[in-house]
């Protein structure tokens, strides 16, 4: 019969993503996960099957953020929300949250993302599963918002959310090295103003 764990699993996936986001998914050791987290070898393998699905269900613990779309999109259509403001506040709380951040640790999937090459392909398909995800909510916004007159219509509404996925991981990969808040908030500012109508 086996023994009934001695752990909580939520808080070690906590513990554990500090350690990822601070090391790296190449450079955390399977050594480093039982000093930090004080369990066996035996019950890390036995509880999540091994380093790769550990970071996995790590890395879907972090992403797992609800857009709301619908919910977003009916208050454009009721004008109780202004599409370019709403895509400025969201790109912006992420400027803000990189310039609070003391350690520069950056963005967790942002920093996965940039050593790709060294993950598994269930993590690779996770990352590209929140790209899909967040271009999708970001493309109906702009269309929305172009149709209402908010948005520059002239724009290609899902390369203009392609673009928005990657200035946002770009800039939190480089807040990293400088995350001045002056700084973030003027290239934040000058990312969005393309998205104003002609003539705004």
């Amino acid at each position: 019969m086996a023994k009934p764990k001695q752990f909580n699993e939520e808080e070690v996936l906590d513990k554990v993503m500090h350690l990822f986001w601070e090391k790296g998914y190449s450079g955390t050791s399977m050594q480093d996960l039982v000093n930090h987290t004080g369990l066996s070898r035996s019950s890390i393998y036995d509880t999540f099957d091994g380093k790769d699905q550990l970071f996995t269900r790590v890395l879907r613990k972090y992403m797992v953020k609800d857009t709301k779309t619908a919910e977003v999109l009916a208050q454009i259509e009721q004008g109780t929300l202004n599409s370019w403001t709403y895509l400025y506040n969201f790109v912006d709380a992420l400027a803000q949250e990189a310039a609070e951040d003391s350690m520069k640790r950056g963005c967790f999937a942002a920093n996965t993302t940039a050593e790709v090459a060294s993950c598994s392909k269930d993590i690779v398909a996770l990352l590209q599963e929140n790209q899909t995800s967040m271009v999708q909510h970001l493309t109906e916004v702009i269309r929305t918002g172009q149709r209402l007159g908010e948005l520059n219509a002239q724009l290609e509404a899902e390369v203009q959310a392609r673009y928005l996925f990657m200035f946002m991981n770009g800039l939190r990969l480089s807040a990293r090295l400088d995350n001045t808040p002056e700084h973030l908030e003027a290239t934040v500012t000058a990312a969005m103003q393309g998205l104003r109508p002609a003539g705004d």
